[in-house]
C-alpha cells in the first residue's frame, strides 16, 4: 500500500528539513537586517519538520496497530495528531513570510533612501516574534468547522489533512499554494523591472541603503523561491493527472504536496543561499572560521 510505504519515509523528510533549517540559523544567528527573513522561514521550517516526524511516526503506529479503518470525529483527530495544528500554523506562516519578502524588495526598490530606517521596523527578532504569534490565528478558519462540526461526521483514524478542515477551506489554501508562487514570480519580475529603470535613467547608487550586488540576489533568491515552490507543486499536481487521479494516489494529494514542497525548498535552501547570497556566503566562511580557531588544538612541547 503507497500510503504505508510513505509514512516509512516521513521522518527522515522531517530531520532533513530541521537540520537545513538548523544550519541556517547556525550560519546567520549573528546577522541583521536582510538575511533575518531567511531567519524566519527556518523556523517555520523547523515547525513544518517537526510535524513530519510526528506525521510519519503517528501513520507507522496506527498502521501496525491495525486501526487505520477506525472512524473518528473530526474535532478528535486535534488531540490525537498535533502534526495538523502545526501544518496549519506553518500553512499561514509560509504565506507571512513570502508577503514580507516580496514587501521587503518592493519598499527597497519604491523608496531606496527610507528604506534603511524603516526595514529596521520589521527585519527584528521582536518583529519575529510578532509574526508568529499572529500566525495563530490561522488555527481559526482552518479548523473552526472541525470542532463545530455535526456528530454524526466522521473521519478515518489517519486524520488525513484535507478530510478534517472544511472542503472550501481546503479548496482555498489549495488555490493558495498553487497560485501565490506565480503571483510572487510576477511580481518579483516587475520589482527588477523597476530597478532595471531606475539604474539606467539616474545615478542613484550614491544614496543606495544597500549594496548593489544585494539588491540584485535578493531580488533573485525571492524569485527562486516562489519559481522551486511552483515547481513542486506542479510535479505533485502532473503527476496525479497522469495517474488519472487514482483514488490512493489522490487521497494522498495533500500529504504528497507538503513532502515536494519540503524537499525543493526547505532542503534546498542552503545551498540557494550559499550558491547565490554573498551576505550568507560570508557569514558561512566567519562562522566556521570562527568554530575552527575556538576548536584549534593547542599543542606545547613536553618541556613546556
Amino acid at each position: 500500500m503507497l500510503e504505508d510505504v510513505v509514512y516509512e519515509f516521513v521522518p527522515v523528510i522531517g530531520f532533513a528539513v530541521i537540520l537545513s533549517a538548523v544550519f541556517v540559523l547556525f550560519v546567520l544567528w549573528k546577522a541583521k537586517r536582510n538575511p533575518r527573513i531567511f531567519m524566519f522561514f527556518a523556523v517555520s521550517d523547523i515547525i513544518n519538520g517537526t510535524a513530519f516526524i510526528v506525521c510519519g511516526f503517528y501513520g507507522i503506529f496506527v498502521t501496525m496497530s491495525g486501526g487505520a479503518n477506525e472512524r473518528l470525529h473530526p474535532s478528535i483527530c486535534l488531540f490525537l495528531v498535533p502534526h495538523l495544528l502545526l501544518w496549519a500554523y506553518t500553512d499561514t506562516m509560509d504565506v507571512l513570510c513570502v508577503l514580507l519578502f516580496l514587501f521587503d524588495r518592493t519598499l527597497q526598490i519604491i523608496v531606496p533612501t527610507a528604506y534603511g530606517k524603516i526595514s529596521k521596523t520589521y527585519l527584528t527578532l521582536k518583529f519575529g516574534v510578532i509574526l508568529f504569534g499572529v500566525g495563530m490565528l490561522g488555527f481559526v478558519p482552518t479548523f473552526l468547522e472541525t470542532v463545530t462540526a455535526n456528530s454524526t461526521v466522521s473521519v478515518t483514524k489517519m486524520c488525513h489533512f484535507e478530510q478534517v478542515v472544511l472542503p472550501q477551506f481546503y479548496e482555498l489554501r489549495l488555490f493558495v499554494v498553487e497560485w501565490l508562487p506565480v503571483g510572487g514570480m510576477s511580481w518579483t519580475a516587475l520589482v527588477f523591472l523597476i530597478y532595471l529603470i531606475r539604474q539606467s535613467k539616474q545615478r542613484w547608487s550614491y544614496n543606495w541603503s544597500e549594496k548593489i550586488t544585494d539588491t540584485k540576489q535578493m531580488i533573485a533568491l525571492a524569485f527562486l523561491r516562489c519559481l522551486f515552490t511552483e515547481a513542486a507543486v506542479r510535479l505533485i499536481l502532473i503527476s496525479i493527472q497522469l495517474t488519472n487521479n487514482d483514488s490512493e494516489v489522490f487521497l494522498l494529494r495533500d500529504f504528497l504536496l507538503r513532502t515536494s514542497r519540503a524537499l525543493l525548498v526547505s532542503v534546498l535552501s542552503p545551498c540557494i543561499y550559499m550558491l547565490i547570497s554573498t551576505p550568507f556566503f560570508d557569514r558561512f566562511g566567519m562562522t566556521f572560521n570562527a568554530y575552527g580557531r575556538n576548536t584549534e588544538r593547542k599543542w606545547q612541547s613536553k618541556g613546556e
